[in-house]
């Protein structure tokens, strides 16, 4: 049980908790209800080149970060989704984002999309994308979610890279590693400047 993964990013060694305290003779259990649930920020954007149109292409990204006690752990996930909407591919944002995390967490989810947010807080009703909608429900389900929506294109670091992510899958098919790396880094270069002496 040792290094093996808590699933919101981060080794259970990360958040604190030692698998090798007890004797291999004895069975440990740690209960989930005594245990705080890992905090989860998701950044999430959809992106849909030629909405609405015959050739259009969509694709969505989500940003991870792991708030834990020494550090912030970030992971970017997308997925190609061919011809879509801009509204579906963000919705599917939601849903890698949440569909990342493999135990429940405490979870606020960032998206520029009014849609999603008003629609997953019982704001408006769901008329369409009812199979995108039930994915998202049961993504979620396991979570202790926020919904939080903020300004696209405004500047918000994250919201950019989560931007930029989901044009370029887009753009070209599939999910670049490179790209998505070189995305993560421009995010850890501002952090580590600021905490320079």
């Amino acid at each position: 049980m040792s290094g093996s993964s808590f699933g919101c990013l981060v080794s259970l060694s990360m958040i604190g908790v030692s698998c090798r305290s007890q004797p291999r003779t004895t069975s440990h259990r740690v209960e989930p209800a005594l245990m705080p649930l890992p905090q989860v920020r998701i950044v999430c954007d959809g992106s849909s080149l030629g909405n609405g149109g015959e050739s259009a292409v969509a694709a969505a990204a989500a940003l991870l970060s792991h708030i834990g006690p020494a550090k912030v752990t970030r992971k970017l996930v997308v997925e190609y989704l061919g011809p879509a909407t801009n509204q579906q591919a963000e919705i599917v944002a939601a849903c890698i984002g949440l569909e990342a995390l493999f135990v429940p967490c405490q979870v606020q989810v960032v998206t520029d999309s009014t849609y999603v947010v008003k629609t997953m807080t019982g704001r408006f009703r769901r008329r369409a994308n009812q199979d995108l909608w039930r994915r998202l429900d049961r993504a979620a389900a396991p979570h202790h979610v926020a919904w939080q929506w903020t300004r696209g294109h405004a500047g918000h670091p994250e919201q950019e890279a989560c931007d930029r992510a989901a044009r370029h899958t887009a753009k070209y098919g599939g999910s670049d590693e490179a790209f998505l790396a070189r995305l993560l880094r421009q995010l850890e270069e501002p952090a580590s400047r600021a905490a320079a002496p």
